[in-house]
């Protein structure tokens, strides 16, 4: 179990940081769009 939360835990960050990478991509189209 304690293995299972080191590999979630370090996984994790790497999966916000590319969800926020993305949403950082995305956030000026959909503005964009919904100001349309």
């Amino acid at each position: 179990m304690k293995k299972e939360m080191d590999g979630i835990t370090t996984v994790l960050p790497a999966r916000l940081v590319q969800v926020v990478c993305i949403s950082r991509m995305f956030a000026p189209a959909i503005i964009h769009w919904k100001s349309d």
